[in-house]
């Protein structure tokens, strides 16, 4: 997780709350993140999507300079046809000396140059073609496509930017909102009271016990029912652990960055969550 901030200590819901019920402030963060970077260096020439924008995996996001590119294409190709060609010939040669050799006409002295000749002109084909090959990959490498699917955003690019590669450039992020995860932090100690106090000992087991809700800071619940997806395997510096949640956000309720009130409630033995 990528960029994951530091949250709010736990705190009780009152003095009169059972110790069941804990609050935590969680913050919502985009479910995928895909970078938008260049394989190749070059000038920005069209961008097809800004921020906001929702995309397909593979969609082409912005287009660069092509020029040269295309330019390298067609000396590759070029290079092919005479590659074709001087195989084409020398394989004529060859077979002509080989027909002679058979017949007794001509020494190997004389067949074997033609016959190697052949054999040089067969790899320079396939070198051609390598090539080729190459400068199609660097051709389609124009085009910067989506990632993954999901919502530009952080595009940082315009018409006419010169763009690159080595510097791992990040042009913008296609994110993903739905469904977003919401991150808290939990004081450890407090975690393993939890533990004890539920009769579990893993964290897998804990989860399947709790029932959290998501509410805004102004009291709204947006969901409730949840339990946590997981959780970091180490604590932070002040040591706690981060805890994610998975929640749906189709009305796109939930913007990555927002505050939210997070409520655990810890099921006992007969109670569904």
């Amino acid at each position: 997780m990528k960029n994951v901030v530091a949250f709010a200590m736990t705190v009780l819901l009152g003095a009169a709350a059972s110790a069941d019920v804990l609050e935590f402030e969680g913050k919502v963060l985009p479910s995928e993140r895909g970078i938008i970077t260049s394989q190749i260096d070059g000038i920005v020439e069209v961008v097809f999507h800004g921020n906001g924008t929702h995309v397909t995996e593979g969609e082409p996001i912005i287009q660069l300079d092509e020029t040269d590119a295309r330019f390298v294409l067609d000396m590759a190709n070029a290079r092919l046809q005479q590659a074709q060609a001087t195989l084409a010939a020398a394989t004529a040669r060859a077979n002509r000396q080989r027909e002679l050799l058979n017949r007794g006409i001509s020494a190997e002295a004389t067949a074997n140059p033609a016959i190697t000749a052949q054999k040089v002109a067969a790899a320079n084909l396939a070198l051609a073609h390598t090539e080729v090959t190459a400068a199609e990959i660097a051709l389609n490498r124009t085009v910067i496509r989506a990632p993954i699917a999901g919502v530009v955003s952080k595009a940082s690019t315009a018409k006419g930017m010169f763009v690159e590669a080595e510097a791992n450039q990040e042009l913008g992020e296609i994110i993903v909102t739905d469904p977003v995860l919401i991150a808290y932090e939990v004081d450890y100690d407090t975690r393993l009271d939890t533990m004890t106090e539920a009769g579990v000992s893993s964290l897998e087991a804990l989860f399947d016990r709790l029932s959290v809700s998501i509410s805004l800071a102004s009291g709204t619940v947006i969901h409730d029912g949840l339990s946590p997806e997981r959780a970091s395997l180490e604590l932070n510096d002040a040591g706690h652990l981060t805890v994610w949640l998975r929640v749906p956000n189709s009305d796109q309720l939930l913007r990555p960055g927002l505050s939210v009130r997070v409520t655990s409630t810890l099921l006992h033995s007969g109670v569904q969550n």
